[in-house]
């Protein structure tokens, strides 16, 4: 019957939860039969059992005994004779001295009335122990067998002072106590169907996997109109099933799964959250390719799992054995761990993280750590661009995170930090940091505390690890306020512009990088309008060091130089003479367009083939397809190239 019935505790009162009917009728008669002790026993009886739904977690109040709370004294003659040396100590250290051992006996004398001379459970003893002043003690009892012995301890008690026989069953009640005697306390706790109920139910959201949904999530919602009048939760996330790379269930049998604790091993456990992350889907399952790591030199090695348990390391040639679950690691085969590039996102991005933190750190820590004071509305181009993209981050992620799309919260911040901040912003500012310069390292330390607080939730332990040199002060980054939207750093003007100066120096680079004789020439811009013409004329200072090339003419009449690369923009035109051999390039591309239309025809007559698609593997059918469409956009592109020429 004790299995089914629930008791704990809630301040100073003890709350018991029937489990089945049987249960609570057992209840009731305890009432009925202990009178003496119980004051009242209530029931609420349209609250759903805490242990049939955890919609109404953590409160159920389908029963509520009253507490059995006794109070005693200690025998501190006794204590005297026992041991006379206490004299000379300190009485608080006394006193706490005699209520330890008064605690102890009492437990050794309430489990030995338990158990009978048994080996003792482990279990609690369901009696709480409570030092007052004055040598008493309260002892609080939550369980009804407990109450019964500390009972039989007050009636062997009642008889030695009454002058009767005194039996000494109790050893506590002859000698430890010099008064023990059961406080009656009137009324009962509030229920909590005015407090914590009412602020725990409903809940926001429920996270499930959709295979539940009619078996466990639906009954939920029944019982909580039923018994509540309201539903258990508002919104309802399916999280998706990681699968391994041929979309098959994880299992141990298999093989085929990844072990966590590994993954915080070998690359952390930020890492695997922000991967993870990074990876949730609406409600399609996720491909984890697995991989099995050699104990011996950590190459990472295909998880056959229709192969032998015991496998062969193709880099040192040793054995190990893959982690199925009936498999026993030798000294000559011993058991691997499994793992997956995937999580190679995740640890990259950590180190993404940290190495860029260290550089913002090494700057002067008197530039001050926020924005405030700086003019960034009338500043640099870059500096209003940069706060604008991070205030469009904080609006992408509280957005991300109110509708449960995990994988854009996970991009946006790392779009923001690695790209725009990392690769743009800190390369545009080297020459100021360099000249330390005192906005821009205010706007590093700003926008570096920002993205810490962003990335907190998903990469706990890195960020806090790194908030602890920003802020300096001690305090924890688990308990800064999330950044908010502010409206007055929104500059659409700022990235409109900047997203022209960022295409325009791409696209040099992608000249240099298609033409190596490109690299250090001078480029021509033909830009569309005078506007654009300024806007190019301004950003020199950007444009120049991204591209280690001077801006040779800027207008909109500029010519196209001989034998020049082009790149064509909306907004301009960017040419860089004297580096096409036209014969020569004219046969390189042709070459390599004929190798594309071959290939590209024998994809198609693959994927025409009804048979062949039908037969064949979904991995291969996607792998055909993936390739035929990088081979038709390097096609159009040489095509594009050839035409040029022409």
């Amino acid at each position: 019957m004790l299995s089914d019935i629930a008791i704990w505790h809630e301040q100073s009162f003890v709350y018991v939860c029937a489990r089945t009917e049987a249960a609570q009728q057992e209840l009731e008669r305890f009432a009925v039969a202990e009178a003496n002790l119980i004051e009242r026993l209530d029931q609420e009886a349209d609250v759903l059992d805490t242990w049939f739904s955890s919609a109404l977690w953590p409160i159920s109040t389908m029963g509520w005994p009253h507490l059995y709370i006794w109070n005693l004294e200690i025998n501190n003659e006794f204590f005297d004779r026992m041991d006379p040396g206490d004299k000379h100590r300190k009485p608080e250290g006394v006193r706490r001295h005699r209520q330890e051992i008064l605690r102890m006996q009492l437990e050794r004398t309430v489990e030995d009335e338990l158990f009978k001379g048994k080996d003792h459970p482990d279990e609690p003893t369901h009696f709480s122990f409570e030092a007052l002043d004055g040598g008493k003690v309260r002892v609080i009892v939550t369980e009804e067998r407990v109450q019964a012995v500390f009972q039989k301890i007050a009636r062997e008690f009642n008889r030695r002072l009454s002058g009767k026989e005194v039996m000494h069953k109790f050893e506590l009640a002859a000698t430890y106590v010099s008064q023990i005697a059961m406080e009656s306390k009137p009324g009962l706790p509030q229920a909590p169907e005015a407090t914590l109920l009412d602020t725990f139910y409903p809940t926001s959201v429920l996270s499930t996997a959709r295979e539940i949904l009619t078996l466990w999530v639906a009954r939920m919602v029944i019982f909580g109109l039923y018994c509540k009048g309201d539903v258990p939760f508002r919104d309802v996330y399916i999280h998706a099933i990681i699968q391994d790379g041929d979309g098959r269930p994880m299992k141990k049998t298999l093989g085929n799964g990844v072990d966590p604790v590994d993954i915080v091993q070998s690359h952390g456990a930020d890492a695997l959250r922000f991967t993870l992350a990074s990876m949730a889907t609406e409600t399609q399952d996720i491909r984890l390719p697995v991989q099995l790591v050699c104990p011996h030199c950590h190459e990472r090695v295909v998880n056959n799992i229709n192969g032998p348990v015991v496998v062969g390391c193709p880099k040192c040639k040793k054995q190990f054995t893959r982690p199925v679950q009936t498999a026993v690691g030798t000294a000559e085969a011993p058991m691997s761990h499994s793992t997956s590039d995937k999580f190679d996102i995740g640890r990259n991005f950590a180190n993404k993280i940290w190495n860029a933190s260290r550089f913002i750190l090494s700057m002067p820590k008197d530039a001050g750590a926020g924005t405030s004071g700086v003019p960034l509305a009338q500043g640099e181009l870059a500096d209003r661009w940069i706060m604008s993209r991070l205030n469009a981050t904080v609006a992408a992620v509280h957005k991300a995170i109110n509708d449960y799309r995990f994988a854009d919260y996970a991009e946006a911040v790392r779009t923001f930090f690695w790209t725009d901040l990392c690769d743009w912003y800190l390369e545009i500012a080297k020459a100021r940091i360099k000249a330390q310069e005192v906005t821009v390292q205010n706007v590093l330390r700003h926008c570096l505390a920002t993205s810490l607080q962003l990335l907190h939730p998903m990469m706990p332990f890195i960020t806090e690890e790194l908030w602890a040199h920003v802020a300096g002060n001690g305090t924890l980054l688990a308990t800064q306020a999330f950044p908010l939207v502010h409206e007055s750093l929104h500059d659409p003007a700022a990235e409109t512009q900047m997203r022209l100066v960022q295409a325009v120096t791409s696209a040099i680079r992608e000249i240099q990088n298609r033409y190596p004789a490109a690299k250090g020439k001078p480029v021509v811009l033909q830009p569309r309008d005078s506007a654009t013409q300024a806007l190019i004329e301004k950003s020199r200072g950007i444009i120049e060091p991204l591209t280690n090339a001077p801006i040779g003419e800027n207008s909109p009449g500029a010519q196209k130089p001989e034998n020049a690369a082009a790149s064509v923009l909306a907004e301009v035109q960017i040419f860089i003479g004297g580096v096409i051999d036209k014969a020569a390039e004219t046969v390189k591309l042709t070459k390599r367009r004929d190798e594309l239309r071959k290939g590209i025809a024998a994809d198609e007559g693959k994927l025409a083939n009804e048979a062949f698609v039908s037969k064949a593997p979904a991995k291969i059918i996607d792998g055909l397809r993936d390739q035929l469409a990088k081979r038709k956009e390097e096609l159009a592109a040489v095509e594009r190239n050839l035409a040029e020429l022409a």
